[in-house]
């Protein structure tokens, strides 16, 4: 997706790196909004702050500064969210089934990620603009946040007490 929008392949791969260093970031954070027991507001926080980042892709220029700033704000949103759905997985599962139901969870996270390089390499097949993609994962992310509001009295009963 970088590359068509004019990144050489070291930028792709450097810029690929900032998501994946926005995720140890959101990993952190969101840690600390589990330890203070303020878990749902951190990962509502999180999503709402990646889903403004997708949004912003198509608003700024593909090159500079302001697309390496959103590729680590959206790592730090969907992979600092995750760390934390698999911290509230250990809580949420009662003890006799909680090794079960940790690893149910983890499958199906395993599931997505061996899907979405599938279908993103079937939508650049398809060479659907980079800012339709983008603009697209809004849709999921804003999707988590909705879920989360609904499970909210679930998280804050089990992880934020």
């Amino acid at each position: 997706l970088l590359r068509t929008q004019g990144w050489s392949p070291s930028s792709a791969s450097q810029g690929t790196a900032m998501i994946q260093a926005g995720g140890v970031f959101g990993g952190l954070y969101l840690s600390w909004c589990v330890d203070q027991g303020k878990t749902v507001r951190g990962m509502i926080t999180a999503y709402l702050v990646t889903a403004v980042a997708f949004v912003l892709f198509a608003a700024l220029p593909s090159t500079g500064l302001s697309w390496w700033v959103l590729l680590f704000v959206v790592g730090s949103g969907i992979s600092g969210n995750q760390f934390a759905l698999n911290a509230l997985s250990a809580t949420y599962y009662p003890p006799l089934i909680r090794a079960t139901g940790i690893g149910w969870a983890a499958s199906v996270g395993r599931i997505g990620a061996i899907l979405s390089p599938i279908i993103g390499g079937w939508i650049l097949q398809m060479q659907v603009a980079p800012f339709a993609v983008l603009g697209g994962l809004v849709i999921p992310v804003v999707m988590c946040m909705v879920f989360v509001l609904m499970f909210k009295n679930i998280f804050q009963h089990k992880a934020d007490s």
